[in-house]
């Protein structure tokens, strides 16, 4: 892949490319293959996706919960808002109680969804946000463990293993496990939409952006003789 990284050096990591995403990279686009799916333009926007979730390491992350007050009146205004329409958000009893205590924030705000128990079983940290994409909730760590033949339940701390993270990443995108939508929807063998395809992830958050990393991708990519 020799090719590949002389491209991307360039066009993305500043000529410096961190052992980690050459790990990240090779592991992905194996992956892909194993997992069917082989189109390049598939293979860019996974690619893209890595790169623009966290960042050139390329390396997975958990969520970081450390959320002032305002913080969580901004991003759940619902739960931790006084008045969740105002435009301004001012941050309620609740927010200004657990702000800075990343493990409380989860507990109170992952409870009783996704699979989670409630507050004080604590499975709203247990099963807080990781890996590329920020799996979160027990039953969502669950579908991923079964996908990738690894009690994720039993284990959750694993999802952030290079391999799981991977496979959950490919699967997921492949499948539309994160918003329904899923890579086949934008991108296929007769047309290539990589602003769209954001909404895989996000919604349309950042959308131009990871299309421009997509297209680089698949530059490079595009001078490999074989996967």
């Amino acid at each position: 892949m020799k090719a590949f990284f002389d491209n991307v050096r360039v066009a993305l990591f500043g000529n410096s490319i961190p052992q980690s995403a050459v790990a990240a990279i090779e592991l992905i686009v194996k992956t892909c293959k194993d997992r069917g799916v082989t189109q390049l333009e598939q293979i860019a926007y996974v690619l893209a996706t890595v790169f623009h979730e966290v960042g050139e390491g390329m390396v997975p992350t958990g969520e970081n919960l450390n959320y002032s007050a305002q913080g969580l009146a901004n991003n759940w205004p619902g739960r931790y808002a006084v008045d969740p329409k105002a435009k301004v958000k001012v941050p309620n009893a609740l927010a200004k109680k657990l702000a800075h205590k990343p493990q409380a924030i989860a507990n109170n705000c992952y409870c009783n969804r996704m699979g989670n128990g409630n507050e004080a079983s604590g499975e709203g940290w247990k099963f807080r946000g990781r890996d590329f994409c920020q799996t979160t909730g027990k039953d969502n760590y669950r579908r991923a463990g079964t996908a990738v033949g690894v009690d994720l339940v039993a284990h959750p701390e694993r999802i952030a293993e290079l391999p799981i993270a991977v496979n959950t990443l490919v699967v997921g995108m492949r499948d539309g496990w994160f918003t329904t939508r899923k890579l086949s929807h934008f991108i296929t063998t007769k047309s290539c939409d990589f602003t769209s395809a954001r909404a895989i992830i996000n919604g349309s958050d950042k959308a131009a952006k990871v299309a421009s990393y997509a297209a680089d991708f698949l530059k490079a990519l595009r001078l490999l003789k074989q996967l």
